[in-house]
Parts: C-alpha cells; structure tokens; sequence
C-alpha cells in the first residue's frame, strides 16, 4: 500500500480521492467485492462505488463503510484530545536551543603561600 500522503497543501478533491483509493485497497487486501462490502455496511453498491473511485459519499456512508471495513480505530484517533498549545510555547519550540561546552574549571587548591625573595650577594 502506498505510504500515506502530506495532506497540507492538496485540494478538498485530491485528500477525497485518496481516501477512496486507501479504502479501496483495504478492501482489496481483506478480499471483499464491492457488493459484498456494500452489504455489509448498509450502504448502495452505487454509493461504495462512487466513494472508492471519485470520493464522493455523505460522512455516514464514510462511516459505516469504515466500521464494516474495520477501521473504527483509525476514526477514533481523530477525536483524541488535541494538546493546547500557547503562543509563547510556539515560540519557545521554534528558538533554536543554545548549545554550549561544559566549562572545565580547575580542581580548586588553597592559593600558594608567598616566601619573601631572598637577596643573594655574589
């Protein structure tokens, strides 16, 4: 199965019709017919029909074709609860962290006591 799409820039129509095919291939993969499929979620043959090859269908029949297929875990996923996130947290992610080098500090030893000099005559 092809890998799931970037969705952010792709029309209403385009996210639609892969949906369908996505269905489509499941379907495939579990060894339905269209007819059978259709049946088992309670919707038209026409209306399967229509939503696996151009995307159209109402959200219900999406739904029920979902459930018979399955996928109630998938839809469930788009209602888990979203974190609220604040402008400032925003912020603070986008800012590259600093990074820096520990500091290496010498170990610390009792200053050096200072001998007066000596003067020395040759």
């Amino acid at each position: 199965m092809a890998e799931f799409p970037d969705f952010t820039f792709a029309s209403n129509e385009e996210i639609a019709d892969t949906l369908g095919r996505r269905l489509k291939a499941i379907r495939l993969q579990q060894g339905l017919r269209q007819v059978d499929l259709a049946a088992s979620a309670g919707v038209a043959p026409a209306t399967l029909k229509a939503l696996e090859n151009q995307g159209n269908c109402t959200l219900a029949s999406l739904i029920q074709v979902a459930r018979a297929l399955g996928l109630e875990g998938d839809l469930q996923a788009l209602f888990l609860p979203q974190p609220v996130r604040s402008i400032a947290a925003m912020e603070e992610q986008a800012q590259p962290a600093r990074k820096r080098a520990p500091t290496k500090r010498a170990p610390s030893r009792p200053p050096a006591k200072l001998q007066p000099a000596s003067r020395t005559t040759p």
